[in-house]
């Protein structure tokens, strides 16, 4: 088997155990409105986005209409058309197959470990290792939300356990691997502060799209790393 695929198997775990007691905590959720083991199977398969899978369970159980729905997980999941865009001046011989297929399976998760190790490990970063990555998390979330289902009729209250604070420590951790700089830092902050004000106000359903828009024009718009080293 490919070593850089393997490599990435490997360097996934931060994901894989982010994963686990968040999936859960959806599978539970699912089960609590009615969706059998294998729907929740099916979504995580064919959906597989964490936020925007517990926005369609919370949108169906509230009786929102299919168009409301649709919208809502498009601009959640718009960033992903970002994320994919960061990746293209990495895979610019591959086929579009290719690329579709990577663009397909990338998540948030995946995105942060991907493109730190594009930026610092540029040799070692290729589509066989981002195919381990993504991969990785993909069937770990596939199993775990369905093995939440399952468990839906035994935990009533999922929350007891602190499963609903594993994605935002994930988040964090993944996060703190990015940071190499004061700009990196100061990129951050902002983003933070930025996030917080936007969701009070009624651009909060854009709140990651705008955020991520302002602090990519400021890194790409600031000046040399040097200066901030």
């Amino acid at each position: 088997m490919n070593k850089y695929f393997l490599q990435g198997v490997k360097e996934s775990y931060p994901i894989v155990l982010g994963y686990i007691p968040i999936g859960i905590a959806f599978g539970v959720l699912a089960s609590s409105i009615g969706i059998s083991p294998l729907g929740v199977l099916f979504i995580s398969l064919v959906l597989f986005a964490g936020s925007a899978q517990f926005i369609l369970v919370t949108m169906l159980a509230s009786f929102a209409s299919g168009i409301s729905i649709v919208f809502t997980i498009f601009i959640v999941n718009f960033r992903h058309f970002l994320m994919s865009s960061a990746y293209s001046k990495y895979f610019k011989n591959d086929q579009l197959g290719v690329l579709a297929f990577l663009s397909f399976f990338i998540t948030d998760e995946s995105f942060a470990i991907g493109i730190n190790k594009a930026k610092y490990k540029n040799e070692e970063f290729n589509k066989s290792y981002l195919f381990g990555v993504e991969l990785s998390g993909y069937f770990t979330w596939a199993i775990v939300t369905t093995l939440g289902a399952f468990a839906g009729n035994l935990i009533k209250d999922f929350s007891a356990f602190g499963l609903d604070f594993a994605l935002p420590a994930m988040f964090i951790g993944l996060l703190a691997l990015l940071i190499k700089n004061k700009k990196d830092l100061l990129v951050c902050a902002i983003a933070g502060v930025l996030s917080v004000l936007l969701s009070l106000t009624f651009l909060s359903g854009f709140t990651v799209i705008i955020a991520a828009l302002v602090a990519a024009m400021i890194l790409v718009g600031g000046k040399d790393d040097k200066q901030y080293e």
